[in-house]
This record gives C-alpha cells, sequence and structure tokens, in this order.
C-alpha cells in the first residue's frame, strides 16, 4: 500500500454522501399536513400510510411516506419523491415547511423528517402505488393534540460477541456496559380514508415518535 498523503484524505472524503454520518442507512420521510378536506372543511389533518402486506419490510404497519436516499439526492430530494412514487402527489404541490429532528432507528438507520403541507385538491387525486401502499388515512390534527399517547419503553442492552478479547481491556469481563431505553409512544385514534369512512388505527414505533414530537411541538408553540 502506498502512502497516505493529504490529497488521499481529502478525495477520499468528499466523496461521502452530503446526508453525513458515514456508516447509517439513510431515509427520509414526509409529515405530510393536509389543510382541509371534503368532509373536514379547513380542519387540519396527519396523512398517514398504511404499507402493502406483500412488503418484506414492516407489512401492514402505519407509516409516513419515505423510503431509502438514493445516490446523489439530498433527504428532502428523496422524501419529495418517495411521496410521489407512493401517493402520486407531486413535488409542486407540497409546501415544505421545515426539517424536523432526525432520528435513529436500533438497526443502524437514519431518518431525516421533513414538514409539508397539500391543499385539498392534491389530496383529493391521490393515487396510490399499491405495489407499496394498501391504504391512506388522516387524523385531524386536533384528536392527536387531545390524545394522550400510551407510553412504553423499549430496553437497549448491548451484548458483545461471545469471541470479544476481554483480556485486551480494561475490567475484562466485568466491564460495565451501558444499555439505555427508547420510548415507544402508542397512539389509538379515530381517522377517516380517502372517501370519508371512519376508522380506528394504531400508530406506533417510529411513527408515533415523529407524531409525538410533531405534537409537543405544536403544544409548546400555543
Amino acid at each position: 500500500m502506498k502512502a497516505i498523503d493529504i490529497d488521499d484524505i481529502i478525495a477520499a472524503f468528499k466523496s461521502i454522501n452530503a446526508v453525513g454520518e458515514h456508516g447509517y442507512r439513510h431515509f427520509s420521510v414526509l409529515v405530510p399536513i393536509v389543510k382541509g378536506t371534503e368532509w373536514s372543511e379547513e380542519q387540519p389533518h396527519i396523512l398517514y400510510e398504511v404499507r402493502a402486506a406483500k412488503l418484506d419490510r414492516q407489512p401492514g404497519e402505519v407509516c409516513f411516506p419515505g423510503g431509502m436516499i438514493e445516490e446523489g439526492e439530498t433527504p428532502l430530494q428523496s422524501a419529495l419523491r418517495e411521496t410521489y412514487e407512493e401517493t402520486g402527489i407531486m413535488p409542486e404541490e407540497i409546501e415544505v415547511i421545515c426539517k424536523l429532528d432526525s432520528l435513529h432507528s436500533t438497526g443502524g438507520s437514519k431518518i431525516h423528517v421533513f414538514l409539508g403541507i397539500l391543499d385539498k385538491d392534491a389530496f383529493k387525486k391521490i393515487q396510490l402505488n399499491y405495489e407499496e401502499v394498501s391504504e391512506v388515512f388522516a387524523v385531524p390534527v386536533s384528536e392527536l393534540m387531545m390524545t394522550m399517547p400510551e407510553l412504553f419503553t423499549s430496553r437497549l442492552i448491548q451484548e458483545p460477541d461471545p469471541s470479544f478479547p476481554y483480556d485486551r481491556i480494561t475490567e475484562g469481563r466485568i466491564y460495565p456496559w451501558r444499555s439505555g431505553t427508547l420510548p415507544v409512544p402508542v397512539y389509538d385514534v379515530n381517522a377517516r380514508t380517502l372517501e370519508g369512512i371512519n376508522v380506528s388505527k394504531i400508530i406506533w414505533g417510529l411513527t408515533g415518535r415523529i407524531t409525538r414530537q410533531f405534537i409537543e411541538v405544536l403544544k409548546e408553540a400555543m
């Protein structure tokens, strides 16, 4: 191997994806706020998706539009592209308000979260890609503000590989590995389908965490 010089270092790190945190898998999602619907006048709703049952990852779970960031695109471009591919909503039909806090999953992923506004017309024109999405539903923001989620805890435990070289580290096998916890909010809400049919839905996991973050920011501002 040749000796490393400063130009080699610059070249190597300039090529890293601009989203940063090398080693993570990066995903982007959009939290779509619908200004109003035919059955709710101007009452804002959050739009959710239900993942198709035949998907390998998290089939049938509630989520936001989104997916993995592709080579050469920004997190925002990814969120808008995925939203279009899943719902048919064009990027120009979305008013992007801001980037919310990013989240990290226990599986080594970073999720970039964006907040966007849709008008009534965009909502009415939704055309689902049934390969990825089985249905969408909308929940009034006012209901989510009045709904206290059930809060559970997921415990994260470090468990080194059996072949870990304990004999080469301080404290050896009694090393105090740190553990942690993640909040797991569970929302049980009343929602409506595209056709305006009332349904009951459970929102939890990363989608629940994003929902809770959005509601907490809104409550604090008000």
